[in-house]
């Protein structure tokens, strides 16, 4: 049942396409082929590509890189966090994700997606599928200062970025959350564009921009309050329950000015990375100025009064131009952090961490 329900969903539901079938190692009747095995306790399952394909049947274009796949799932569920209900229904949601990128050639060959989207995306989609099961959980939190385009941590912790990213579209529902991800899939499997610039492809078709979802998502994560009283570009519909899950690892503020006046210079990554500055909770001039390096800063100012997080939209700091803001009364807030987002791709997948300086002046 669990299997059935990821199929319905990411096939049937969402429109994606479906794996190319193996004719020598899919049983009768052209099911997926799925081995439940005794592995080791720390292995949930895996997927392994079991014929090169080419071109999947499945799509209307050529994906050249197609590979047909084969899905291995432990016998035993008992040793992992949950119920073994949920560690099955969450594997499988997960795994089978695996069986479509491989369908799409997203695998193999040039281009081909990176560690953080294979892996991310895989476990974004398990809340797809199973919205009540949140294994993911145990992935929290990713490190922010690291840029998307270059995340080579533990690739899994970084779904919750992507939630961040395109939740206000929509979940569990067609041509929602998932069409940006369906998107960036099909530009791989095209071989139209790969990583980044794929990834922004996904949100050009909702209508907005890469830089734009990231700076949201970046303000989202910083508090991670519910949506009932919070903008959705803002709010997370789970966020306190993330919060609850690891509040001892959740990333609060990379610095703070005291006020009410200072002074700090940092450095913060190109291609998709974020500081968080905490403010004084009072009336102040904020600026943000460009010292060096290729890169665009969106800053905002979040503020959170109780459950409630409101943003103050400064501005963008470039080689040229400030970020800046004068009378921004932070007075009610709880907490007030200044949200600086690093939104410069230097390229679909960067060879290497660059990193662009700025000061950060609060009067």
């Amino acid at each position: 049942a669990a299997l059935e329900a990821a199929w319905a969903t990411e096939i049937g539901r969402f429109g994606w396409a479906k794996p190319p079938r193996d004719p020598v190692s899919y049983p009768k009747g052209g099911r997926y082929p799925v081995r439940v095995e005794n592995l080791s306790s720390d292995l949930y399952g895996y997927v392994t590509g079991t014929r090169f394909a080419g071109n999947n049947p499945s799509t209307p274009w050529n994906d050249r890189d197609a590979v047909a796949s084969c899905m291995v799932l432990n016998r035993d569920f008992r040793g992992f966090p949950g119920t073994p209900l949920e560690a099955l229904r969450a594997t499988a949601a997960h795994e089978f994700n695996h069986s479509i990128q491989f369908g799409y050639g997203a695998l193999i060959g040039k281009p081909k997606a990176t560690a953080v989207f294979l892996e991310a995306l895989a476990t974004w989609i398990e809340d797809e599928v199973f919205d009540s099961v949140n294994d993911n959980y145990n992935y929290l939190w990713p490190d922010l200062t690291t840029p998307m385009g270059r995340y080579k941590k533990s690739p899994y912790a970084y779904w919750v970025v992507f939630r961040a990213m395109a939740e206000r579209f929509g979940t569990g529902v067609k041509n929602g959350s998932e069409k940006v991800f369906q998107t960036f899939w099909e530009q791989i499997s095209k071989r139209a564009s790969t990583n980044l610039t794929a990834l922004a492809k996904g949100f050009k078709a909702k209508n907005t921009t890469l830089a734009t979802a990231y700076h949201d998502a970046s303000i989202a994560l910083r508090f991670t309050v519910d949506c009932g009283t919070t903008d959705p570009r803002y709010c997370l519909e789970e966020g306190p329950a993330y919060l609850l899950e690891a509040p001892e690892t959740h990333p609060g503020d990379h610095e703070t000015l005291v006020g009410p006046t200072g002074s700090l210079s940092r450095k913060v990554a190109n291609d998709l990375a974020l500081n968080w500055i905490g403010l004084p909770t009072a009336n102040i001039d904020l600026s943000v100025t460009h010292d060096g390096g290729k890169g665009v800063l969106k800053v905002s100012i979040a503020c959170r009064a109780g459950t409630t997080v409101t943003v103050i939209p400064v501005g963008t700091a470039t080689t040229t131009t400030d970020a800046e803001i004068v009378g921004a009364n932070l007075n009610g807030c709880n907490e007030a952090t200044a949200v600086i987002s690093n939104v410069k791709v230097t390229s679909a997948t960067p060879k290497k961490i660059t990193r662009t300086d700025y000061t950060i002046d609060v009067t």
